[in-house]
């Protein structure tokens, strides 16, 4: 369901279409009352059984109600869609029962329209009456079309308008393979005007006044496995109405009632893909995809509330704890970016010191805090907030769960040094633990930073609806974020990829994670070995519970932006409270349901105490490879097994001997060895923006990776599980692990 209710487009905006439109629809002058269609003309074959009246409207004064009659021979389940258009910006309210699909504003005319849908019962009234709010009184006109046969779930919507007159008003193409869904247009234009439908559309209802609203109308666009087999396996369509002097319209998916369920856990699992062929996506103009951050932002989460109300993260810096980042178009504000530890086996090498040499950390970096530049109109869920940057990974994303528990540690220990303000983390990394979340040394180090004032964000996982959650998003104190899919301004189910966990613990929360287009980190090895994920404007499409936890990560950013008082547990609680249920969908798999920041950003605060998470404290006393679970980084073979961290030193963990401490880290030491990664300046780019040239093209296949070894000064030496060990011989080459489109990263 939209999460927009009413907002007006941003001024700059990144959208995709997912496929190819409709070929243009040739212009017409437009009479001055144009005439109905006949009342008997056919549907075509494809369209669902459609009952309706004709349109009701004229002249009102502000705070008077539309009464919409209900089309004769309604029957209890059919699924009802109101259409209201007002020429004023105000607000439409809809009776007790209905549900909003969408209520758009124009962007530069005074013109709105709102969609609604409700079931119809067994005791329908005659009418509805739909109150109009503005600050003048002006025309109004709307209709109810009954549709026998439908899935009692929210419709699939998507939105466009046109600015001037005699152009043509676009709805924007919708992408579902659902056999026989039937998508269905609805129109308003401004002045005295016309709808000349789409070819091979039929027109269904339509309203005429003398001035203000000049037409509405509805018309069945086609049947989405027509569309399949016309178009490909997108099964996208774009239909568009000609508007006098501006118009909106919208395009609505409807599912037949024979549709089964979205999510079963109980159900094979897709192969899981993290980056995704794009090449649908390649040569349309902007506007109309569903994984942009653009219609996440404004027609999904509603983000843009708070941006309108004034909160767009500033403030609020959030780590990322990830495979690094770089600055490209998206990330390149003054300030943007701060360079935090680089912990990665990457971190002595100058030439890749920070950077993101996978094409990870920047993909969620730019969902999280992207802002808009000079060069680029990208936008993250939290524009105005920080990116502090702690990178743990390498070019393939091998990381140990040892140097994720020191990134932890560090940002704890600097939060507010140097000015900064680490209010979120970011962790998209997981392990299968084979220990309870009580001792897990992963769980304390997240729990640590939860209870220092940081909310800690994680990516449930990737293996499948059947999966146990993640370590350590199984830990109930943080936030465990599922995927879910998404179409147009819709959440209609959660991914087949995504964990659920138990009734034990599952997911807090479900944000989209299907097919997000965000920002490509050039010459990285997501790069080089996945280039058909590329779209042109420097984006890369990908899925993951990784991509899920960045949009909540930002939707947090801005909550404390709104309200910096609140602690991990209140932010973590009105997150939940305001979450939209998702229909279909297991409990164990949604959660509270999905990300709606519409409503968090309305919702009053919750109170502390009622708020206060009292589940058991993780203290950290288990065992460090128990936390690795069968997740190891291994150099020329061999695995990093045991209780021992990357540099070889024993671990220590955080009780010993009846002592506990609260960090591990000395300094620039971490477990008892020095972590020379762990320096910093706190420096940020000053706008510079980033090709990929200090990588020479070079191709992600051994010794490239680094220019120089490790320094032995830096790096212990030392044997473990039989293999020598040798802190001088790193050069980051013969280190490999789980990698990203695997297991342990998400």
């Amino acid at each position: 369901m939209n999460r927009r209710k009413g907002a007006p487009k941003r001024k700059h905006t990144l959208f995709v279409a997912v496929a190819t439109l409709l070929a243009s629809v040739p212009l017409l002058a437009a009479p001055a009352i144009a005439a109905k269609p006949p009342k008997d003309s056919p549907p075509p074959e494809t369209a669902t059984t459609f009952k309706s009246v004709d349109t009701a409207g004229g002249y009102f004064a502000s705070g008077a109600t539309l009464d919409l009659p209900v089309p004769g021979g309604t029957a209890e389940g059919d699924f009802l869609i109101a259409q209201v258009a007002y020429n004023a910006a105000g607000t439409i309210d809809a009776p007790e029962g209905w549900n909003t699909i969408d209520v758009a504003t124009h962007e530069s005319k005074p013109i709105m329209q709102g969609l609604y849908w409700r079931s119809a019962t067994s005791n329908e009234p005659a009418h509805y009456s739909f109150t109009l709010t503005s600050g003048k009184g002006d025309t109004v006109a709307g209709a109810i079309a009954a549709y026998s046969g439908i899935d009692l779930d929210d419709p699939i919507d998507a939105f466009g308008s046109a600015t001037t007159a005699n152009t043509s008003v676009v709805a924007p193409s919708i992408s579902t393979t659902q056999a026989d869904a039937t998508l269905i247009s609805f129109f308003t234009v401004r002045d005295n005007g016309s709808i000349t439908s789409p070819s091979g559309t039929t027109e269904r209802w339509d309203f005429y006044s003398a001035g203000g609203v000049g037409a509405i109308g509805e018309t069945i666009a086609a049947a989405a496995d027509e569309i399949a087999s016309e178009i490909g396996s997108t099964g996208t369509r774009a239909a568009s109405a000609q508007a006098s002097d501006g118009g909106i319209a919208h395009l609505v998916a409807l599912r037949p009632a024979t549709e089964a369920p979205v999510t079963d856990p109980t159900s094979p699992s897709e192969p899981f893909v993290q980056w995704e062929d794009a090449s649908a996506l390649a040569g349309v103009p902007q506007g109309q995809y569903s994984g942009s951050m653009t219609w996440i932002t404004n027609h999904i989460t509603g983000a843009n509330d708070f941006w309108r109300a004034g909160y767009d993260g500033s403030g609020v810096d959030v780590a990322l704890i990830d495979t690094g980042v770089v600055p490209v178009d998206g990330l390149t504000w003054p300030g943007k970016v701060i360079n935090g530890a680089d912990l990665s086996f990457e971190s002595q090498a100058d030439n890749l010191r920070y950077l993101d040499t996978y094409g990870h950390g920047t993909h969620l970096a730019g969902i999280i805090a992207g802002r808009d530049n000079a060069d680029s109109e990208f936008s993250g869920m939290a524009p105005g907030a920080r990116i502090v940057n702690v990178k743990v990974a390498d070019s393939q994303g091998a990381a140990d769960v040892s140097q994720v528990i020191a990134a932890l540690d560090w940002v704890v220990e600097h939060r507010n040094d140097m000015g900064m303000n680490i209010r979120v983390i970011n962790l998209a990394y997981g392990t299968d633990s084979v220990q309870p979340y009580q001792i897990d040394p992963l769980s304390h180090a997240v729990e640590r930073a939860w209870h220092a004032g940081i909310v800690v964000v994680v990516a449930a996982g990737n293996d499948g609806n059947a999966a146990l959650l993640r370590n350590p998003a199984i830990d109930p104190y943080v936030i465990a974020v599922g995927a879910a899919e998404n179409d147009s301004s819709h959440i209609y189910g959660v991914a087949s990829f995504s964990n659920c966990g138990t009734s034990d613990r599952f997911v807090d929360i479900v944000a989209p994670g299907r097919s997000l287009l965000s920002l490509r980190s050039p010459g990285s090895y997501a790069d080089q070995y996945y280039p058909e994920a590329a779209v042109s404007g420097g984006y890369f499409l990908g899925s993951g519970t990784s991509q899920s936890a960045a949009v909540v990560a930002g939707g947090v950013a801005l909550i404390l932006d709104q309200r910096p008082e609140l602690n991990p547990d209140q932010v973590k609680a009105l997150l939940m409270d305001t979450a939209e249920h998702v229909q279909g969908a297991d409990f164990k798999c949604q959660g509270a349901g999905s990300l709606d920041l519409t409503a968090a950003e309305k919702a009053r605060s919750p109170r502390a105490n009622s708020a206060d998470q009292t589940y058991q404290v993780a203290d950290g006393t288990g065992s460090l490879e128990a936390a690795r679970g069968a997740n190891h980084v291994y150099d020329n073979g061999i695995a990093l097994t045991g209780e021992m961290d990357i540099m070889s030193s024993p671990w220590v963990g955080y009780c010993s001997n009846g002592t506990c401490v609260t960090t591990l880290w000395d300094g620039g030491n971490f477990n008892g060895a020095s972590w020379s990664g762990a320096s910093w300046s706190g420096a940020s780019w000053s706008g510079a923006s980033w090709s990929g040239a200090s990588w020479s093209g070079a191709s992600w296949s051994g010794a490239s990776w680094s220019s120089k070894t490790w320094s032995g000064a830096s790096w212990s030496g030392a044997s473990w599980s039989g293999a020598s060990w040798s802190g001088a011989s790193w050069s980051g080459a013969s280190w490999s692990g789980d990698t990203w489109a695997g297991l342990s990263w998400e």
